[in-house]
């Protein structure tokens, strides 16, 4: 087989290809023997191996045999899509709004109720160590005096101590929320 017969062939296997991808293909296996020179035209063609081989190797990485032809079916819905989104803006852009602003009080109301909760601790734990110095005095005045201030102030300092245990346990539930939701949303990028 010659060099000639062989490109010839070759053409012939590759007709499925569209004729621009067809004429490179050939330009490409024509300069590979011009490179090798006439002397070597039986060493390319058997190194290359016959033209149905080569056409099924050419065909195969063509853009069209893998599915990545340009299609005016994919065109179309991109289209479509641009113009459903900016269609329905005037519907979507205040709900994602309302579900923003929900978002944001959420955060607003949490803090706020954390706030509340080291408050409430601090104001108990003042409150029982005010009780019980005052108290601790009246011991040896007014035994039942006394005893209803270091009750309070016993008791105060106990819903300190809760307050105090319900603020961590909520804050520890709210960044365990924060890094769940802020993983969820990284993993869907």
């Amino acid at each position: 087989m010659t060099k000639k017969q062989y490109l010839a062939d070759l053409e012939k296997k590759l007709k499925p290809l569209p004729a621009d991808e067809r004429a490179d293909a050939l330009n490409y296996y024509a300069e590979y023997f011009e490179e090798a020179g006439p002397q070597n035209e039986q060493t390319v063609i058997s190194r290359l191996g016959a033209p149905a081989y080569v056409a099924a190797q050419v065909i195969s990485r063509s853009p069209q045999a893998q599915g990545k032809t340009p299609s005016v079916k994919k065109d179309f819905s991109l289209l479509f899509i641009i113009l459903l989104g900016i269609i329905s803006a005037p519907l979507t852009l205040p709900v994602l709004l309302v579900l923003l602003s929900v978002v944001l009080i959420s955060i607003v109301v949490a803090g706020a109720l954390l706030l509340a909760l080291f408050a409430a601790a601090f104001g108990f734990l003042t409150y029982g160590f005010d009780d019980i110095t005052l108290g601790a005095p009246l011991l040896f005045t007014s035994y039942g005096e006394a005893l209803y201030n270091l009750g309070a102030g016993l008791l105060c300092f106990g819903l300190g101590g809760l307050a105090i245990v319900l603020a961590f346990v909520f804050l520890r539930f709210l960044t365990r929320a924060a890094i769940k939701i802020f993983s969820l949303t990284s993993k869907e990028k």
